[in-house]
């Protein structure tokens, strides 16, 4: 499973710019990570608006 996941990576990596590549480790990281049952959706979720909220936050005072 290792190597498969490995090539999936390998294979989805060279199909995207270089600023995606990041996203797309972490995508792969976290559907692992849930399969294994050490995330939870709801943290996930929790986890996205947290980070929306900031970046909200952070562009308003950016334009203020």
């Amino acid at each position: 499973m290792d190597t498969l996941t490995h090539n999936v990576y390998n294979y989805g990596c060279t199909g995207i710019f270089e600023k995606h590549k990041l996203l797309f480790s972490f995508q792969i990281t976290v559907k692992l990570e849930m399969d294994l049952g050490h995330v939870r959706q709801e943290e996930l979720d929790f986890f996205i608006k947290v980070f929306c909220l900031c970046l909200r936050f952070t562009c308003s005072l950016t334009n203020f």
